[in-house]
């Protein structure tokens, strides 16, 4: 029985050096319906979640790539590690968010708001933007598409373009959503 403790801690203390050794991924989320697009900051380590302490921006569809790039850089930079037990408070932000943004733009309910939504995931890896598409599958959620979906990889650009190269990236991965 001790030595299934000892095995249990060997394995909890690998794993912290793992999780310590590792580079931190910076990443964020795109949304898009039909009237607005959303860039926002996400935060975690491993599992990463809508942080509303980063970044937050609402623009037009109509907004420039420029503007875009702007944004999802912004977002980018404000993405911080965090323990999975602060993952709570994240959990309870998302749901004042969503019911803050159907009072303001004046949607009927959450589902209108979700209704045809599409989800870029942007992360930063070595001096990389990975813009990947993400496939909706209810209300709040989605997920990554297999590899048998081809047309559905992410963009890869480089962190040093222009903000409108960036935003231009982004507009690229929206289409690969469909």
């Amino acid at each position: 029985m001790n030595a299934g403790f000892a095995k249990q801690g060997n394995l909890e203390m690998i794993l912290s050096k793992f999780l310590k050794s590792r580079n931190f991924t910076k990443q964020s989320a795109i949304y898009f319906n039909e009237e607005y697009i959303w860039v926002i900051t996400e935060s975690g380590d491993m599992v990463y979640m809508p942080d509303f302490d980063g970044e937050r921006f609402r623009l037009d569809l109509q907004c420039s790539d420029e503007d875009l790039g702007v944004c999802v850089l912004s977002a980018l930079q404000k993405s911080r590690k965090i323990r999975f037990e602060l993952s709570r408070s994240l959990i309870e932000n998302c749901k004042s968010w969503d019911a803050e943004q159907v009072k303001i733009l004046g949607y009927k309910s959450l589902r209108r708001m979700y209704k045809n939504m599409i989800r870029v995931s942007v992360q930063l890896r070595n001096n990389h933007l990975y813009f990947t598409p993400r496939r909706h599958v209810k209300l709040q959620a989605w997920e990554g598409f297999s590899d048998e979906f081809v047309g559905h990889e992410p963009e890869v650009i480089s962190k040093f373009q222009p903000p409108a190269m960036i935003g231009a990236a982004a507009r690229q991965a929206f289409l690969r959503c469909a």
